[in-house]
Parts: structure tokens; C-alpha cells; sequence
């Protein structure tokens, strides 16, 4: 059980927004174009860790949950800042996604009835109306609420100016969203089945990253 320290000054505080950096500690990333059209994906969004995003009960334990957060070391970006204690590339907080174009410049159209090579597959898209991005930011900042702020346990009097590291939940958010991304992908029997099939239900499940295809368009990526 961490210990509540106090809350340092900003520039020994966590990093959460995003910097100049991020796409390098992303893995098998090369550019934006290769190997086909791609992003660099926060798999906990930045977003989520607006002080506007923090849902809590009452509303002004989120101050404390902002402290409890700047102590934690934690790095969105998986950078070179607390280096030592964030996951390695790979397991990190950033992934590689395709974009709506890596799809579409790849995938076969009436004009080109043949896959282009490389292309990816299975992978969930992370722009385009078919990406539903925002209803992901949607679920994990309801996973943030559930599973690490409401356990967060706040004494006024006594953590005042104070927080505690909470660096091994959001660890474990990274983790779980990684791997829902993966099953994600593979749904529907995959993107080549439901690329190829425009009458299958549910067509654009295996490019989605939300959990379930919602009635909103994704919005700007984060």
C-alpha cells in the first residue's frame, strides 16, 4: 500500500499530456505513412486525465484524485520522464494504429479488387466514423472512475496537499485496454471478412475500438 506523500513541484510531477515525443516510444512505429497509414494511439487517452474528465462522488474529490496522480510518476506518453518506472515499449501506454486511409489505400475497392502490400488486419481503426474513438474515451474514463478513483480513499484533514502513488492501477488500465484493443480486432470474424462482405451485420465491429457500435461518429483522436 503506497503511502501518501506530498505533492511536488510541477516539474517533478507526472507527465500527462501529450508531448513532441510520444509516437517515439511507440511500437514498430516508422512514420505516419509506413507501414501504412497510421496513428499513434494513447491507450489511456490524455483526455481522461482532464481535471473536466474526472468523474467523482462528491465532485471535489477530484482535486484529491489530481494529487494522487501528480505523485504517481506515471508517463502518458511512455518518455523518457520516470523512465525507469513505466512499461516497457510494447506494454506501454502507446500503441500503433491504423487510420481510416490505412484501410481504405490498402484494402480492395471497385477500381482495385486486390489487397495492397503491407495492409493491416484485424487491427481497430483509430479515425473515421467507423473508429467510434470517442465512445472509447467514453468507456475508459468510466474503467478510470470504477477500478481507481472511487477506491481512493480521501481524509481531508490529514492528506491535505497530499497524494499517493497510483502509478500500478493505471498500469493495470494500460494492460486491459491493450488487450481489449487486440480481441477487438478480431471480431466479426475480423476486418478482411467484414471489408469484404458489405451486407455482414455488424460490418464495422472489428474496426472499432469502443466496445460495443454506438449511434455517434468518433471525434477528433486524443
Amino acid at each position: 500500500m503506497s503511502k501518501h506523500e506530498p505533492v511536488p513541484p510541477p516539474k517533478e510531477r507526472s507527465v500527462l499530456g501529450r508531448n513532441s515525443s510520444y509516437k517515439d516510444y511507440t511500437k514498430s512505429w516508422v512514420s505516419g505513412r509506413k507501414p501504412w497509414r497510421c496513428s499513434a494511439h494513447h491507450i489511456l487517452p490524455v483526455s481522461c486525465f482532464k481535471l473536466h474528465n474526472i468523474k467523482c462522488s462528491p465532485a471535489s474529490k477530484k482535486y484529491y484524485v489530481r494529487r494522487c496522480l501528480w505523485v504517481s510518476k506515471y508517463n502518458v506518453n511512455g518518455g523518457t520522464k520516470f523512465a525507469g518506472l513505466q512499461k516497457p515499449i510494447g506494454e506501454n501506454n502507446m500503441v500503433r494504429l491504423p487510420t481510416k486511409s490505412g484501410y481504405t489505400k490498402t484494402y480492395p475497392t471497385p477500381r482495385r479488387p486486390k489487397y495492397k502490400n503491407p495492409h493491416p488486419e484485424n487491427e481497430c481503426m483509430h479515425s473515421g466514423s467507423w473508429s467510434e474513438h470517442f465512445l472509447y474515451n467514453k468507456e475508459v474514463q468510466q474503467w478510470l472512475n470504477d477500478n481507481v478513483w472511487k477506491k481512493l480513499q480521501e481524509n481531508k484533514a490529514k492528506h491535505q496537499g497530499k497524494g499517493k502513488s497510483i502509478l500500478a492501477d493505471l498500469q493495470k488500465g494500460e494492460k486491459h485496454f491493450r488487450d481489449e484493443l487486440v480481441k477487438r480486432g478480431k471480431r466479426n470474424d475480423g476486418t478482411k471478412a467484414c471489408w469484404k462482405d458489405k451486407n455482414k451485420a455488424r460490418r464495422s465491429l472489428p474496426f472499432s475500438m469502443a466496445s460495443t457500435i454506438g449511434p455517434y461518429k468518433t471525434r477528433n483522436p486524443v
